[in-house]
C-alpha cells in the first residue's frame, strides 16, 4: 500500500509518505447457483515497510461476496 498526501492546493503536488507491505491475503467463497456468500478474512498486520516522510501504521482485511447476473 502507497499512502501519499493528498493535498488540493499544493502546487508541487501529493506529498509521498510510506509505502506499507502485508503478508498475502485471500479468501474462498461459499456459492451456490445464484450468488456466493459474504467472507471476510483475518486482520493482516504490516510485514514490511519503505520509510517515507512519516510512519504509519494500518491493517487490512479482505471481505467479498457476489451474485449472478444474467444478460
Amino acid at each position: 500500500m502507497v499512502i501519499y498526501e493528498l493535498d488540493d492546493y499544493d502546487p508541487w503536488g501529493d506529498d509521498y509518505i510510506e509505502t506499507l507491505y502485508f503478508p498475502n491475503c485471500s479468501v474462498v467463497l461459499n456459492c451456490d447457483l445464484d450468488r456466493c456468500y459474504e467472507v471476510i478474512s483475518n486482520w493482516k498486520n504490516v510485514s514490511g515497510r519503505d520509510y517515507g516522510t512519516w510512519q504509519t501504521n494500518a491493517k487490512i482485511r479482505l471481505k467479498a461476496w457476489g451474485h449472478l447476473v444474467e444478460p
